[in-house]
């Protein structure tokens, strides 16, 4: 699956298993930064799927971009703020929810901002 990531003012196209390997997508509405370090639901009180009530102690990333681009989506429309996405390498175990290509969900009890994108 191709995904475009925008890189100061000009596109360069990325397949997704070229992703690092200890890299992931996560979407948000919070403004991160690199470095920053995203903390679960149970930490920060902020839950962006209505009726979640599993899994609040963990952090949930993706390989497909697209994906986490929903996720971002989700998190604006419940918290507010702006859609946003970021790589992040994950602190901790990951363990995999679903690995269909396109649609591949991970989670972790914390993970690191490497980049915005």
């Amino acid at each position: 699956m191709e995904i475009r990531h925008r890189l100061a003012a000009r596109t360069t196209r990325i397949i997704e298993s070229e992703l690092p390997n200890n890299h992931y997508y996560h979407g948000t509405s919070y403004p991160l930064s690199p470095g920053d370090i995203v903390t679960p639901p149970s930490e920060t009180g902020n839950i962006s799927e209505k009726g979640r009530k599993k899994n609040l102690d963990r952090v949930f990333m993706t390989k497909d971009k697209g994906s986490a681009n929903i996720y971002a989506g989700r998190a604006a429309n419940a918290l507010g703020g702006m859609p946003r996405t970021v790589v992040v390498e994950p602190i901790g175990h990951v363990e995999a929810l679903n690995l269909t290509p396109g649609t591949s969900v991970y989670h972790t009890s914390r993970a690191r901002v490497v980049s915005v994108t």
